[in-house]
């Protein structure tokens, strides 16, 4: 009776892990011919975060391509590259949703092996909306002090300290006496033209 059930709670967790294994087709699109290439499969595991790449291509050398897949919506070419002979490989990122679902994909290139990984992801960020708000600022806590059982706020005197212009009563006031000057003698001449 114990050795069914265990057998029975073997078999449900390997019913469970068979279920959350999930596998997502990579493949690269020319830019240029429109030729697909798929280069492999991608199986990730929600249940135990675990993901593998199986690669079946290389990418394809000397060409603009697209790297997609069809079992993500909108996700037909989520990177762009242009491949030489010597392309690195790249790591794939899954991320996951607060529902541990499957939402976006991206690759990483300038890896030496194909790789992937789990990326738990709650929520997007939110763009702020408000970027020049001032915060307020806190009140400054004046220093207390308790006199015979009572408190009394202590406040602080601050002197100011007004510096003396030492400057000559010529040095502060020249522009009184300058423009005045200026126009005078602008005008001097026209009056000596008006007489004459």
């Amino acid at each position: 009776m114990q050795l069914q059930s265990i057998l029975f709670s073997l078999l449900a967790l390997a019913s469970y892990t068979q279920a959350a294994e999930k596998s997502l087709d990579i493949y690269s699109k020319s830019v240029k011919t429109g030729s697909i290439v798929s280069l492999g499969q991608i199986k990730y595991d929600t249940a135990t975060n675990t993901t593998k790449y199986l690669a079946t291509n290389d990418l394809p050398s000397h060409d603009s391509i697209c790297i997609g897949t069809k079992q993500l919506p909108s996700k037909e070419c989520f990177t762009y590259l242009e491949t030489t002979e010597t392309t690195p490989k790249g790591k794939f990122a899954l991320f996951l949703n607060g529902d541990r679902e499957l939402t976006e994909i991206a690759l990483y290139a300038g890896e030496e092996d194909w790789d992937s990984q789990l990326i738990e992801s709650s929520s997007a960020p939110l763009p702020n909306l408000k970027p020049f708000v001032r915060q307020k600022q806190k009140p400054k806590a004046e220093p207390t002090v308790e006199i015979d059982g009572k408190k009394t706020e202590i406040e602080e005197e601050i002197e100011e300290v007004i510096e003396e212009d030492e400057r000559l009563w010529l040095q502060k006031n020249w522009m009184w006496i300058v423009v005045p000057l200026g126009l005078f003698l602008i005008m001097a001449p026209e009056e000596e033209k008006k007489q004459n």
